[in-house]
Parts: structure tokens; C-alpha cells; sequence
């Protein structure tokens, strides 16, 4: 929930709002904020708006924007849903494809021979069903994925450069690069020092 007050400055005007007890959960005004932005569960919440100083005329307008909050999930082949891919990338098979495999495969022996993942879920947003609305905030989103054989640290980079799942070592150029330029420098997520087999979520 977002409420945002216009006229603040020249009517002193105070917002404040209330949970159902009447305890105060958020203040906006002169010298604090013209806008609340509150996480709110499922209840009964008040608005109080008006102004601190009575000599004072005029008006001022209040506006409230609730969005619901929705929790979808996207699996390749689940409920109709076809924009997900995925391959990986081996060094020691420069040459070969392997998006038609059931499991991808992440290794790191040498920055020549190392294998690496590639995952990429494309029309998630629009106007069709379980697609997330333009404009709306994206608060969480977690990844998961089961690990058949346990490792060393694993760490997820935003690719910046386009790929397909045709994709090869030899294509993409020796790999992808964590450069800034074909995929992000620094890790968006980055697991624990031992990934155990077994299901992993990544927030």
C-alpha cells in the first residue's frame, strides 16, 4: 500500500496510519515525507490525514494505491508455460550441445576446462495469464533447482550478452565471461561454501 499527500508544505498536513488497534504504523508530513510505503498482511488499517496548524486554509489531496499480492511459479512444460531454457557450456567438449540433456552440469578444473550452466526464463511479464503485470514490484524471487551430485560453491551471474540453448563453448567464445560485458561481475546470488545434494533454493 502507497499513500501520498499533496499540499503538505503550505497546510502543514500530517498523514498518519493505524493498524486496527490504533497503533500508529507509519507518519508522513512536513520534514519526514510526503509518501508511506507499507508491506501490509490481510486486515483493517486507518488513515488519518489532516492538518497540524488550524489558521490555515486550503486543500490538500490524499491518494492510496493497493496492489495485491500474487505468488506465481514457472516450470518448463507446467501449466502450459514454454519460455524456459537451459543448456551448459563444456570446455572440454568445446564443440558439443548439450540442451537436450535432462541435467546440466557446473565444474571448475581450469579456466580452459571448466563447465558451466546457462538458464533463462523469458515471457514472464504481459498481459496473458500467470505473466506478471507491467508495473507491478517484483518484492521476492527465488530459484529452485535439485543437486544430484554435492559441491563446492556455486555463483549465479546475470548474463548481460544474448544466448540460445544451441549454444557451445566454441560459440560463445571460449565461454562466458564474468567481464561486464557478456555476464555481470559480481554474483547476483552466491551459495555456501559446500552445496549438499538435495533441493536448493536461491532468493
Amino acid at each position: 500500500m502507497t499513500a501520498t499527500l499533496a499540499g503538505v508544505s503550505s497546510l502543514s498536513t500530517v498523514l498518519r496510519v493505524y493498524n486496527s488497534s490504533g497503533t500508529q504504523l507509519a507518519i508522513a508530513g512536513p520534514n519526514v515525507s510526503t509518501t508511506i510505503t507499507l508491506n501490509v498482511t490481510a486486515g483493517t488499517y486507518y488513515l488519518s490525514a489532516g492538518s497540524n496548524n488550524d489558521a490555515l486554509t486550503g486543500s490538500f489531496t490524499l491518494s492510496v494505491t493497493h496492489r495485491e499480492k500474487v505468488s506465481t511459479t514457472w516450470q518448463q512444460g507446467v501449466n502450459g508455460y514454454t519460455g524456459g531454457s537451459d543448456t551448459f557450456l563444456s570446455g572440454s567438449s568445446p564443440t558439443s550441445n548439450f540442451s537436450t540433456w535432462t541435467m546440466n552440469q557446473i565444474d571448475y578444473t581450469s579456466a580452459s576446462l571448466q563447465e558451466q550452466s546457462l538458464l533463462q526464463f523469458k515471457n514472464l511479464f504481459g498481459s496473458g495469464a500467470s505473466q506478471i503485470p507491467f508495473g507491478s514490484e517484483v518484492v521476492t524471487a527465488t530459484l529452485t533447482i535439485y543437486i544430484t551430485n554435492g559441491g563446492n560453491r556455486v555463483n549465479l551471474h546475470r548474463m548481460l550478452a544474448p544466448w540460445t540453448d544451441t549454444a557451445t563453448w566454441n560459440s560463445l567464445t571460449s565461454g562466458i565471461q564474468t567481464n561486464g560485458v557478456e555476464a555481470v561481475a559480481t554474483p547476483d546470488v552466491q551459495t555456501a561454501t559446500s552445496v549438499p545434494t538435495g533441493w536448493l533454493s536461491l532468493d
